[in-house]
């Protein structure tokens, strides 16, 4: 075995697993940072984390193993282990853990018990019979082939034909008139099939909006690096924080209303609960600006030259990062969807990682693909957490905060990043296939999973490449209109509104009113 690549990737492994509890305790909530305060989550959190690192290591472990020099580790069980793991952990024990830390505390340990396995039932009922109902449907894989025809010389008549006959039995067993032929896969190949089929969704959002995101917000963090306010300013912020707390304030007295009205309990398309929902949402990014504007007025005293330092350093990462998106893009676009009959036009980086792995540095072709697939994770992280702040109209939202994070949000997250995990192994794969062919996981792909019915259509259309490409073009002309701050649009969401009538006269005026907060924008700290 490759000795550089074994050190490599328990470096890089250890490394994560510190990263992973680093990034715990950085978002951590005081109220659940001790010990004995959802010890459990946090355990699982690290664990899924490490999860969601290690399953992007397993590909450049994988291009090692199909070159010999990987230890001839069978990656295809590896694979079977670590997806369907995986999805254990995203569809049952993430969200069992976060039923149990929002159990109320002041039942019995008996009803918090009973409330939570009921709910560990359910869960994985319903998990298991959309797997296997859904495998039931479509586990057949519809391979494309081409047949070609062969002479046989030195038969006599009959034979020929009876050996025609049987060269036609056996083809209308197996091949189609359109040429396809018909593979039952396994349930753990179906699995990693679907739950990849799942995670190209997510990854397309996250992945999309976090290209630009990632690099962009260290940037605009140098831009609105915390300066030294005079006193008119802060005097004039101060009394916008009084003003919007005031409006928070009867935003609040209007979500608990409804609370005691049961709607926050209502069917989730019912009109009540939909308007619960929207007034809560707003009700906790209004918070969460306002805590960053107080914040940033506590600070004033705390501003050194370190935290200048700090700034630069974020914006050359920031460049860095600009830079890796610029070569991703380019890998895109050139590889994956420039194609004329379904082969790539342009090598794209596939050309420098082949052209290192013949000229005996693999190690270097290794690194660079490795720390390639990572970044894409690290983006699909990213926009996980800024889809979460910025489109909150869209659902619940569960914002990832310095020290403000209760652990329920934490394991939400992780749920997603997980899931959203598991496609980005999948694509690395798509955008570095002449590099990676060969490998176990091209096999499972390529041969089986991409022709499964449901996924189909997708790749034969490039749904998801183009899907993706959209995302990225929206989300940067975005980023680039809104700049620095998040809080300038958040401040303008918070409304006193009230239900109206469906039947109202139009005479009558309106009971919701808009407020809109200082467009202000907010200085990062």
């Amino acid at each position: 075995m490759d000795i550089f690549l074994l050190v490599m990737i328990g470096a890089l492994g250890i490394m994560l697993i510190i990263t992973s509890i680093y990034l715990l305790a950085y978002y951590c909530h005081p109220d659940d940072s001790e010990f004995g305060a959802g010890t459990l989550c946090k355990i699982f959190v690290v664990l899924g984390l490490g999860i969601a690192w290690g399953q992007i290591l397993l590909l450049p472990l994988d291009v090692s193993n199909s070159r010999g020099t990987g230890g001839g580790i069978r990656m295809d069980t590896v694979y079977k282990i670590v997806y369907i793991s995986i999805a254990v952990f995203a569809f049952i024990i993430l969200p069992l853990l976060t039923a149990i830390y929002e159990s109320d505390p002041d039942d019995t340990c008996v009803k918090r018990l009973m409330g939570t396995f009921c709910f560990f039932i359910t869960t994985l009922v319903i998990v298991c019979l959309a797997f296997l109902i859904f495998y039931a449907l479509a586990h057949t894989a519809k391979v494309p082939v081409s047949p070609i025809g062969c002479y046989i010389s030195g038969l006599t008549d009959s034979d020929s034909e009876d050996y025609e006959n049987d060269i036609k039995k056996s083809n209308d067993n197996t091949v189609s008139s359109e040429s396809e032929m018909k593979i039952d896969v396994s349930f753990p190949i179906f699995a990693i099939g679907f739950l990849c089929f799942i995670s190209y969704f997510l990854f397309i959002l996250f992945g999309g909006i976090g290209l630009f995101a990632l690099p962009l917000d260290m940037i605009y963090s140098f831009c609105s690096r915390p300066k030294k306010l005079d006193k008119g300013t802060i005097e004039q912020m101060k009394k916008e924080i009084v003003e919007t707390a005031a409006d928070l304030k009867e935003l609040a007295l209007k979500v608990k209303k409804l609370e005691e009205e049961g709607a926050d309990k209502k069917m989730f398309f019912s009109k009540e609960k939909r308007e619960y929902n929207e007034l809560f949402n707003k009700l906790k990014v209004g918070y969460s600006c306002l805590t960053d504007e107080y914040d940033l007025i506590n600070i004033q005293d705390l501003i050194s030259g370190k935290t200048i330092l700090e700034a630069y350093i974020s914006l050359f990462v920031g460049i860095i990062c600009l830079i890796v998106t610029g070569v991703w893009i380019f890998q895109i676009v050139v590889y994956v969807m420039l194609k004329s009959n379904g082969k790539s036009l342009f090598q794209g980086i596939n050309v420098l990682l082949v052209f290192l792995t013949e000229n005996n540095v693999s190690f270097v072709a290794i690194g660079i693909f490795s720390v390639m697939c990572m970044y894409l994770l690290i983006c699909t992280m990213k926009g996980n957490l800024k889809f979460g702040v910025r489109f909150f109209i869209l659902g619940s939202i569960h914002p990832m905060k310095k020290n403000k994070t209760y652990m329920n949000s934490i394991l939400f997250n992780i749920s997603l990043i997980m899931i959203a995990s598991v496609s980005v192994n999948q694509f690395c794969l798509k955008a570095f296939n002449e590099y990676a062919a060969s490998t176990d996981f091209d096999i499972i792909f390529t041969s089986q999973v991409q022709y499964l019915g449901f996924f189909l259509f997708f790749d034969k259309y490039h749904i998801f490449e183009y899907a993706l490409c959209a995302i990225i073009v929206i989300s940067l002309v975005y980023l680039i209109i809104t700049g620095p701050s998040d809080s300038k649009n958040m401040k303008k969401v918070l409304y006193k509104t009230q239900a109206e009538e469906a039947n109202k006269e139009a005479s009558k005026p309106k009971e919701g009113q808009m407020i809109e907060l200082a467009d202000k924008s907010q200085e990062n700290a």
